[in-house]
């Protein structure tokens, strides 16, 4: 029974606004996880009955839009960082403020980027080497869809604001009518039951701005009622060492995971090279292992907020059973994951192709999959840890040579020069995954992270 207990005392946190639990954070973040995917998997699905020509602009297109959203992702952690800290440490006025300076300087930056990006966005497309029809239609969606980039900045800069004081609840309902009324437009353009203005790939990109536009009006309503603490005060004067610290805290991540994002479109290049049936197998698994890891993914981001709320409290024994507890149950859900992914590998498979080349050519990469799936669960949890209690420059000193040194190069070496094919790339992957994720096991353990607080002043 104590031991219960004592679970049950690291799953839970007693705040101003209210009880906040491991459970009731992480399944409203995990079906808001969700939605998101789905939105965009929706839109292709039903413009795939439209052209396919429609389908190559859109996806071409959305490669780059979720490289912009990665940095939007990034600001918006970094403010929850500092927030979650400030939060368990009592400084509910700091944290007000950090979410006011956020929130100016997110859409300042989203309407600068979006202006320039929606300007430039037919030599954009031109840059990822579309031609024709499928170039015009991409830098038709994409100026559309950056030059109203503030929506979905903001979207997601509220979404972790409104995590950070336990209300994850909100971020999934406004997922949920995003994600409804995107698919109910798209049908219109697509489908046409009566004549409206949206036509074409132009339609399904204002069909996304309108979603998003209805979305973010909603969240503005209900992030009202969290009582944040917005102040106009906080802009006055300029807040500079804020505006640092924000930058201080997003920039490492961000360059990890740009570094990350860089080498797995040159590991699909190294893979070309094993010819085109090896490149639709890489894109079926990794649309098939996202599901296999999105459980570990979504705890560790919980792991995040509750580990930020603990370390600005000073309970450090209590992060660090939480560390542990998350640590095996993130192995758990993804060994789990993936042994019934191999286990049920035709039917799965099944849903995405017919081919039995193909099918044989990813069976051995689902067994190896395995192993990089424990790694990345040390890095969901451990990174989860660390980035909470503000150690997250350590993360970046780890990850950025470990894709390049490992994932890559030995995803050439094994793969290309000893012909081991996709499996070869894959133990690569595994072998990166894990080399991170016991770097930051020990990283944690040796509880450096304990001088990186992001605290700067009490309220008065």
């Amino acid at each position: 029974m104590g031991f219960l207990r004592a679970n049950r005392d690291i799953n839970r946190l007693e705040t101003p606004e209210g009880q906040i639990t491991l459970l009731g954070l992480f399944l409203p973040l995990l079906i808001e996880t969700l939605l998101r995917n789905l939105m965009g998997t929706v839109s292709v699905v039903i413009l795939s009955q439209y052209s396919d020509n429609a389908v190559a602009a859109v996806g071409a297109a959305t490669q780059l839009l979720n490289m912009v959203q990665i940095f939007y992702t990034l600001v918006a952690t970094g403010v929850a960082i500092i927030i979650n800290q400030n939060l368990g440490a009592g400084n509910r006025r700091y944290s007000g403020e950090v979410a006011t300076v956020a929130l100016v300087l997110c859409a300042g930056l989203s309407i600068l980027t979006g202006a320039a990006m929606s300007i430039f966005a037919l030599p954009l497309m031109g840059m990822m080497q579309l031609t024709g029809e499928v170039l015009v239609l991409a830098a038709d969606y994409f100026r559309i869809v950056t030059a109203l980039a503030i929506t979905q900045a903001l979207i997601t800069l509220f979404s972790f604001i409104v995590r950070c004081y336990g209300r994850t609840q909100i971020a999934m309902v406004v997922a949920l009518v995003m994600n409804v009324i995107n698919a109910l437009l798209c049908l219109l353009v697509v489908y046409r039951p009566f004549e409206t203005p949206l036509q074409g790939v132009a339609g399904i990109g204002w069909a996304r701005i309108i979603s998003e536009a209805v979305a973010l009006g909603i969240m503005i309503i209900a992030i009202r009622r969290v009582k944040v603490g917005f102040t106009l005060r906080a802009l006055r004067p300029l807040p500079v060492k804020m505006i640092r610290q924000i930058f201080a805290v997003s920039i490492p991540p961000g360059i990890a995971n740009l570094s990350y994002g860089v080498s797995q479109v040159v590991s699909t290049a190294i893979i070309a090279t094993l010819g085109m049936a090896a490149v639709s197998a890489k894109v079926y698994l990794s649309n098939i292992f996202f599901y296999v890891y999105l459980l570990g993914m979504c705890l560790g981001q919980v792991t995040t907020i509750m580990i930020g709320r603990m370390v600005g409290a000073g309970e450090y024994q209590k992060a660090e059973r939480l560390n542990r507890q998350n640590i095996v149950i993130g192995i758990a859900c993804n060994v789990v994951l993936s042994v019934l992914v191999v286990a049920f590998y035709r039917p799965v498979l099944g849903m995405f192709t017919s081919s039995e080349e193909i099918i044989a050519m990813c069976l051995p990469v689902m067994f190896a999959d395995i192993l990089v799936e424990i790694g990345r669960a040390f890095n969901n949890i451990e990174g989860g840890c660390l980035n909470g209690a503000g150690d997250m420059v350590f993360s970046m000193a780890i990850s950025v040579p470990s894709c390049w040194l490992i994932s890559i190069l030995f995803s050439y070496i094994l793969g290309v020069v000893c012909g081991l094919g996709l499996v070869g790339c894959w133990i690569a992957f595994a072998m990166d995954e894990l080399a991170r994720g016991m770097a930051q096991m020990m990283r944690w353990r040796s509880r450096k992270w304990m001088s990186k607080s992001l605290i700067r002043r009490a309220d008065g």
